[in-house]
């Protein structure tokens, strides 16, 4: 269906950079945990991969390298600072943040890369195994009475529990629906003594689909939550080349539906949170609405907020123009090669990188100057990232 191939198009969630992390086998893995100076917190942390393996070993369905769960050891030539912890972009891998994991662990910091549920499932052919996500149907409510899946609560209860058993400072970002999980983390982290988090950094949380959007996912969702979408031949090219793409190159619908709604709900909860939340966002972002995550800044006690421009993507940490389909659709710009070239860095990602490190590490705002005129048109008040600083880092 056209229509639900557009829907793919808007959502975005093919993006992700082919960065290769400085920890580049897998087998080091085992090393690195070993590293872990917390035993509670390596018990925790095994769990969560026997809970991704066991459910991959009943399906016969593997998990691509990149894709595995991954714990970077803080630099042991210096005291340890803490810990951060990143939920990639849905569809999306661990493999998002090789780069930044590197910066932190460098300057003593733990990195915990979780595996979100049901992803990074290696395709056959060119089909993806999409059948372990999470998924529901529109409106679906769970026995609990929320709509959120049992799935997605129990990772975050996960993640919280490491975040309780560590020491120092314990920081926390999500992307796009990794952003809607972090949000729900900190709502359940927040106790009336305190917070298991010191602070989250928030890249345009996936809450709610923008407009025609929201009402094509909300109908498909509740009469067939198990239709495809596909980004086509380039996704699958760039995954097929080493260091390429980790992620899925497809979703069904029901499995967005269970994202959002898990978002949406976190949101509404915001006002809970007393840690110091930042959003970073994107003009007009065709992905996350942008008006959903200004009312959940607005509602925030400890919260600031700054975009990029119009034309940075969804992805913001880790863009890769390359996975944009080519189907002849004449609406659309034929932006790829048929080579998938690598490409430099885009311009705003060191800034993005710096300012993340700098308020993961210390809780240092995000610089900002002016404001988003693109923005004020739909009643959102977003000041600009700085772009004074695009080429420093901390």
């Amino acid at each position: 269906m056209k229509n639900l191939w557009l829907l793919a198009i808007c959502l975005g969630f093919w993006s992700c950079k082919t960065t290769q992390s400085k920890m580049s086998a897998v087998e080091d893995q085992d090393t690195a945990i070993q590293r872990m100076e917390n035993a509670t917190v390596k018990k925790l942390w095994l769990d969560h991969i026997k809970d991704e393996t066991d459910r991959k070993n009943s399906s016969g369905k593997a998990i691509r390298p990149d894709c595995m769960p991954r714990f970077y050891p803080h630099n042991e030539s210096m005291p340890r600072k803490g810990m951060v912890m990143f939920f990639h972009g849905f569809t999306a891998c661990p493999q998002q943040y090789f780069d930044i994991a590197d910066i932190l662990s460098a300057e003593g910091f733990d990195v915990f890369l979780p595996l979100m549920p049901g992803q990074g499932r290696v395709e056959s052919g060119k089909k993806d195994h999409l059948e372990d996500l999470p998924s529901k149907t529109t409106g679906e409510i769970y026995a609990n009475g929320s709509k959120q899946h049992p799935r997605y609560i129990k990772f975050v209860e996960q993640m919280n529990a490491i975040a309780a058993a560590s020491t120092g400072i314990k920081a926390l970002a999500g992307l796009s629906g990794g952003g809607g999980l972090a949000t729900g983390a900190a709502v359940m982290g927040q106790t009336a003594n305190g917070n298991v988090w010191s602070r989250v950094l928030l890249y345009a949380p996936y809450y709610q689909n923008p407009s025609v959007n929201k009402v094509l996912a909300d109908v498909v969702g509740f009469f067939n939550p198990g239709v495809t979408t596909d980004w086509g031949e380039a996704c699958r090219m760039n995954r097929a080349r080493i260091n390429g793409r980790a992620g899925y190159c497809s979703v069904n619908v029901g499995a967005t539906q269970a994202m959002v709604h898990y978002g949406e709900e976190a949101a509404a909860a915001i006002k809970q949170v007393r840690i110091p939340i930042q959003f970073v966002v994107t003009e007009m972002d065709p992905t996350a609405d942008n008006q959903a995550i200004f009312r959940a800044f607005s509602n925030a006690n400890n919260a600031r907020v700054c975009t990029y421009p119009k034309g940075v993507p969804h992805s913001l940490i880790n863009p890769n123009k390359d996975l944009i389909p080519d189907d002849g659709d004449p609406q659309l710009a034929k932006v790829r090669d048929k080579n998938i070239p690598s490409g430099p860095p885009y311009e705003w990602v060191d800034a993005l990188n710096g300012d993340s490190v700098r308020f993961l590490t210390t809780g240092e705002w995000f610089p900002v100057s002016g404001e988003s005129e693109i923005e004020q048109k739909y009643g959102n008040t977003f000041p600009m990232c700085n772009p004074s600083k695009l080429t420093t880092m901390p």
